[in-house]
């Protein structure tokens, strides 16, 4: 029996934790799963009502240039130039990750969790422990799957230092 992923779920966790009064506005959805990852992608571009806004996807097609995998000044900056108008969903698996050193996927992962400015980014990736989770920690998951959903962790504390 195939295990799907409730667009009730999705749509719940994506008010819960892009509010527009809460301050960090990134959640990131890990899984193993592939086709649940997808569903989720899928179900969060459909998520216009929340966001009052189209949601804005940069797939793994768009994380490469000509050359590779671009730098990660670069890549943040292309998601900044949408983040603060619209939604942005980062489909993953986030391969582009796999080209940079661990302090540069830190830079990167400090840059999502302090983000605050805009409707929200969502970010969907397979599990990732080695730099996540210092800037995040889990928040929820999805019933039935091994789906988990990742907070800022700036978002948690009450003097917001981390």
């Amino acid at each position: 029996m195939a295990i799907d992923v409730q667009l009730n779920q999705t749509l719940e966790l994506l008010k819960r934790y892009l509010d527009g009064r809460l301050r960090y506005r990134c959640i990131v959805i890990q899984g193993n799963d592939i086709s649940l990852l997808s569903q989720v992608s899928h179900q969060v571009q459909s998520a216009r009502d929340i966001f009052n806004a189209q949601v804005q996807e940069i797939d793994a097609l768009d994380q490469f240039d000509d050359v590779g995998a671009p730098s990660c000044n670069a890549f943040i900056e292309k998601v900044k130039s949408i983040a603060f108008i619209s939604p942005v969903l980062l489909t993953g698996p986030l391969h582009f990750l796999d080209y940079w050193s661990p302090s540069v996927r830190m830079v990167f992962w400090n840059f999502l969790a302090a983000f605050s400015n805009g409707p929200g980014i969502i970010v969907t990736d397979v599990f990732r422990t080695e730099t996540v989770l210092g800037p995040f920690q889990a928040v929820d998951g999805f019933s039935r799957t091994d789906l988990r959903c990742l907070k800022s962790r700036l978002e948690l504390t009450q003097d917001r230092l981390a």
